[in-house]
């Protein structure tokens, strides 16, 4: 985007060009973002698709959007954004201003957003401004956010965005004595009674617990299960873990990716097998996970045979490789 708005200032015909909508259609803002870059950008916006916020900075007493493409986008010829904090004051009202305004032009088009290392400066009603203006979207990405009152947005874009297909979100920390700060199991109550269409579940550093997250069930289209740090890692969080027939997590999930360290298979992966029925795939992708326990406690690895003696029609995998448990202990054990 800054690339145009550069030749945007060659002369009329070069600025014509660049104003056409057509070019706008996935938007990526990166690093330093100067108070009249999204204002800019509001003309433009009627036919944005998917819209990206990484690692914002914003700069006061900038009208234009600056000429270097480090502005919007990683450049190694510029310092980081981090780099960037002391020399400018935040503008989060002419921020919110302008972002309003974009997404007004975009409201029938907008069906993606990523919102990704967003500070507090920025992130206050903003979850809520989609909520209004994006009814649209079916893809929503949250990645290490500080918001305030995550609780309230989360419930506001859930019931404004009844389309949704995809949700992600991953914190960088949440606060144990304030579960309003967090994704909690009286937010998951809330998208999953507006979401009944998603398909993508993906959740990581939040304070749901199972029991929020087996409210899952009613999203009868769920097919991809992704489950990273919660408020019990690992074992911890399935140690309640009832009779299989007393609480389902989803018949219609296909693939589980876990990405969880200090998880067992009779722990963790048992399970999951256990609560979602129908699974097809299960893909373990935490580095430090191994076979065998330090402490002698489980063996993984012949727990997993076991596992998958039993149900022969699951995949297991490791990093989106699949392997066969059983064929790789014989192999080990002839060595």
């Amino acid at each position: 985007m800054a690339v145009l708005a550069r030749i945007s200032t060659v002369n009329k015909q070069w600025r014509r060009l660049c104003s056409n909508p057509e070019l706008y259609k996935h938007v990526k803002i990166y690093g330093l973002l100067p108070a009249g870059a999204l204002q800019w950008l509001a003309p433009r916006a009627g036919k944005i698709e998917s819209l990206s916020f990484s690692n914002l900075v914003a700069a006061v007493g900038c009208a234009q959007p600056p000429l270097h493409v480090g502005s919007f986008g990683p450049d190694p010829r510029f310092p980081k954004p981090a780099q960037f904090r002391h020399l400018f004051a935040p503008d989060p009202a002419a921020y919110m201003r302008g972002l309003e305004a974009v997404l007004q032009a975009c409201t029938h088009s907008l069906n993606s957003i990523l919102l990704s290392a967003v500070s507090s400066v920025f992130s206050q009603g903003i979850l809520g401004m989609f909520a209004r203006h994006s009814p649209n979207l079916k893809c929503i990405k949250l990645e290490e956010n500080q918001f305030a009152g995550a609780h309230g947005g989360l419930c506001q874009i859930a019931a404004g965005c009844p389309l949704v297909e995809r949700f992600s979100i991953s914190e960088m920390e949440y606060n144990m004595e304030d579960e309003n700060s967090s994704l909690n199991d009286n937010t998951m109550g809330e998208l999953v009674f507006h979401w009944r269409n998603l398909r993508h579940f993906s959740v990581d550093r939040n304070a749901i617990t199972l029991q929020g997250l087996c409210l899952l069930r009613h999203c009868e289209n769920l097919q991809t299960l992704y489950i990273g740090y919660l408020r019990d890692c690992g074992d911890q969080f399935f140690e309640r873990f009832p009779a299989p027939d007393s609480m389902i997590l989803s018949r219609s999930v296909k693939d589980i990716v876990i990405d969880v360290p200090a998880i067992t298979v009779s722990g963790t992966i048992r399970p999951l097998v256990l609560l979602c029925p129908n699974v097809e795939d299960i893909d373990i992708v935490h580095e430090e996970w191994s076979w065998d326990d330090d402490e002698g406690v489980l063996d993984n690895h012949e727990d997993l045979a076991v596992l998958q003696q039993e149900y022969p029609k699951i995949v297991f995998k490791r990093f989106g490789e699949p392997f066969n448990i059983v064929a790789e202990r014989i192999q080990d054990d002839c060595d």
